[in-house]
C-alpha cells in the first residue's frame, strides 16, 4: 500500500490505451513489409516509429494546456 500508484501525491496514471494506439498505427504497416528482407523491414518500422514519436512530440504542448 506504501508505493500504490493510487495513494501517492503526483502520480499520474493512464488509460491503458497507449500501446494500443501505437499498434493501431503499425497494423497498416504488417502489409506493406510482409515480403520485406528482415533489414528492410527493420528499416521501415524504425522510421514508422520515429515519425509517430515526431508527432506525438509536436503535439505534446496541446496536452499540457
Amino acid at each position: 500500500m506504501l508505493y500504490n500508484p493510487r495513494r501517492l501525491d503526483g502520480f499520474g496514471l493512464t488509460d491503458g490505451e497507449g500501446i494500443e494506439r501505437l499498434w493501431s498505427y503499425l497494423r497498416p504497416f504488417a502489409k506493406i513489409t510482409k515480403e520485406m528482407t528482415p533489414s528492410h523491414r527493420e528499416d521501415v518500422l524504425s522510421r514508422a516509429l520515429v515519425h509517430y514519436a515526431t508527432k506525438k512530440m509536436q503535439n505534446l504542448g496541446m496536452w499540457f494546456c
